[in-house]
């Protein structure tokens, strides 16, 4: 019984981890190189007007390069989720297509 807070604990991070690792593949716009585009992107997720309209609370906003052997060359690699109440959002599309980033396919 003394352990059901502590394993309950740890069951709800590691979902918080794999929601917050549910990365989506994008190609950034030409006109603007991967520094800026995840700079930008990261900003932009810290202060989407949706989430915020909503009460939600950030839980997390990155974006990185390609990994080595794995990603396409140029491409960049993003996740912007939130948090209302015990539903997770993901607004990483959305954020990705504002800034003329098109998905990779």
């Amino acid at each position: 019984m003394r352990f059901t807070a502590p394993l309950a604990l740890l069951v709800a991070s590691a979902g918080l981890v794999r929601a917050l690792d549910n990365f989506l593949l994008y190609n950034p716009p030409p006109q603007v190189n991967l520094t800026q585009f995840i700079t930008a992107f990261e900003s932009v997720c810290t202060i989407w007007p949706v989430a915020i309209e909503n009460g939600q609370t950030l839980l997390g906003a990155l974006a990185e390069g390609p990994r080595f052997n794995l990603d396409p060359p140029n491409s960049v690699r993003v996740t912007c989720t939130w948090l209302e109440g015990t539903t997770l959002f993901q607004y990483a599309a959305d954020i990705a297509g504002e800034l003329g980033a098109t998905p990779f396919s």
